[in-house]
């Protein structure tokens, strides 16, 4: 019962959270919890067709599998706000083998190589579209991409808040999208997005 309500406060909340107004990331799920799918509401409200290169596969946000520089073009950031320290914490993390950081980082370039159109998000202006990522708190990390992390069972009900937030970097542009793709792109009419998105807050439930 005191999660419910809490989900209900925190959710009525933050109805008036502070956003990028031309387009809008909003968190469908009630609350978060660790290794469940996310759901993002993403909305057009430019005078422009838009694109992103947001990948939603499992792959791209298991932090063995890709590098970081690649994440952040590629994936939204997932965010866990602490409110009694009010800052951002690390997602738990333990170390990974060296054959899983192997495997994982040729399966991530190989994913990257062979990206079509049919791999990047596309949203006209006005309208919307939902993608579904994955959240796991408790990553596996390689010994190249560790940093302090704050131990997930030390976390209560109540203390943390969970956003998203995606900004594309233009420079990563034509480093990692190919030039087949950008020219088709640019011939359907869509143009990049590069402002600043934040989502509303949702609950992160500790089971």
């Amino acid at each position: 019962m005191k999660i419910i309500k809490y989900i209900i406060f925190a959710m009525l909340s933050n109805l008036a959270f502070a956003q990028n107004k031309e387009v809008v990331f909003e968190i469908q799920n009630s609350f978060v919890q660790d290794s469940l799918m996310v759901d993002v509401k993403i909305t057009n409200n430019t005078d422009q067709d838009i694109w992103f290169p947001i990948d939603t596969s499992t792959l791209a946000y298991d932090q063995t599998m890709s590098d970081r520089y690649t994440r952040d073009f590629f994936t939204i950031r997932q965010n866990v706000f602490d409110k009694e320290m009010s800052i951002n914490v690390g997602i738990k993390g333990e170390e990974g083998s060296d054959y899983f950081y192997t495997f994982g980082y040729l399966a991530w370039a190989d994913r990257m190589k062979n990206k079509t159109i049919e791999d990047i998000v596309l949203i006209p202006k006005g309208l919307s579209k939902t993608l579904s990522v994955y959240f796991y708190f408790y990553h596996r990390l390689n010994s190249f991409d560790y940093y302090c992390f704050i131990d997930y069972e030390n976390f209560k009900n109540g203390q943390c808040d969970f956003y998203l937030s995606y900004q594309m970097n233009p420079e990563s542009i034509e480093k990692y999208l190919s030039k087949e793709i950008l020219d088709e792109l640019k011939e359907k009419g869509f143009e990049p997005y590069f402002g600043k998105i934040e989502s509303n807050r949702v609950p992160l439930v500790i089971e």
